[in-house]
């Protein structure tokens, strides 16, 4: 999977999915499906509900389709900065708590 690097050809998060190695067009033209039996639904949320992406992806995907469409200027960029702090502190959270779980484990034998 390859979120950074080059530069994308497209802007259109499908695209940007295929060529990223996240979403094959089987799966984007399944969510375009599931898009016209649900109008309201935006691609990206399809891909969410077919289980063919996940939300973390598709909020980074969705960054990075801002930054391709705005020249690396923009909310793109910090929205990016914002999503790894949260990655970032989600992780450490978990890493505490497991932690804390095999020690409670350990006074517990």
């Amino acid at each position: 999977m390859q979120l950074f690097g080059r530069k994308p050809t497209s802007q259109r998060i499908g695209d940007l999915l295929v060529e990223a190695g996240i979403c094959s067009r089987e799966q984007i033209k399944a969510a375009v499906d599931f898009k016209e039996e649900n109008p309201d639904a935006m691609l990206g949320e399809a891909l969410v509900h077919l289980g063919a992406l996940r939300r973390d992806q598709l909020e980074v995907m969705l960054a990075r389709q801002e930054i391709a469409s705005s020249n690396g200027r923009g909310r793109g960029v910090s929205k990016l900065a914002d999503l790894a702090i949260d990655r970032i502190n989600r992780l450490t959270a978990r890493a505490d708590q497991l932690l804390e779980n095999t020690a409670e484990k350990l006074v517990a034998k």
